[in-house]
């Protein structure tokens, strides 16, 4: 057993401890110098402007587009707060067998953004 004084006891704890020091210097300096590179977040920039005449023919012809008075602040009811927009949305009735035929509605609002680039690239969720 090693006596609380002797060399060897403080040659052991002198290493362990110098390697910590190492180590917390080295985390220390690595850290520093890695933040110290710039690091260019990139900023929003300005918003596309879509053009609805971009959309093609033949996909155009097969949708009816409506649109719906719309509140813009579905959860505050003060007076100020019944502004409205126009709610785009488009409906393809080439599958629907009508009102008395039990078949489903699909509705296509395109989430934040407009719908022209989403139904041109994707289409219409037939399958």
């Amino acid at each position: 057993k090693l006596e609380r004084y002797s060399s060897e006891y403080i040659s052991m704890n002198f290493r362990s401890l110098l390697f910590l020091w190492l180590s917390l210097h080295f985390l220390i300096f690595s850290t520093t110098a890695v933040s110290a590179i710039p690091y260019n977040i990139p900023r929003l920039g300005k918003v596309l402007q879509h053009n609805p005449e971009t959309i093609p023919a033949s996909i155009s012809e097969e949708f009816k587009t409506f649109f719906y008075t719309q509140t813009l602040d579905h959860f505050n009811y003060r007076p100020e707060s019944y502004a409205t927009f126009s709610q785009r949305y488009v409906i393809n009735s080439k599958y629907w067998g009508g009102a008395n035929a039990s078949a489903p509605i699909f509705v296509f609002f395109g989430a934040e953004e407009p719908l022209d680039y989403d139904l041109a690239d994707i289409g219409f969720l037939t399958d």
